[in-house]
């Protein structure tokens, strides 16, 4: 299922189906939005939970992706990839 977090309450009952792995694009956003961090903690819990980001930091100070997200794993830049 493809979704987007902030507008699919309103399309139908999914809270319904079982979901293993969720991926969260534009992490350093939406997984901050409350409907994101209750999937997370109510309705998911178990769940693996990845988040995709080309921006991996927040400009709040208040919150940082440590506190949703475990680890971090960095791609390498495109450069390197091609030299």
């Amino acid at each position: 299922m493809i979704e987007d977090p902030l507008i699919f309450n309103s399309f139908y009952n999914w809270k319904n189906q079982h979901f293993d792995v969720i991926f969260y694009d534009e992490c350093h956003l939406v997984a901050f939005a409350v409907i994101c961090r209750q999937i997370m903690s109510d309705i998911y819990p178990g769940s693996l939970y990845l988040g995709l980001s080309a921006t991996p930091w927040r400009l709040s100070k208040r919150e940082s992706m440590g506190d949703i997200y475990t680890s971090l794993v960095c791609a390498p830049m495109p450069k390197t990839l091609i030299d």
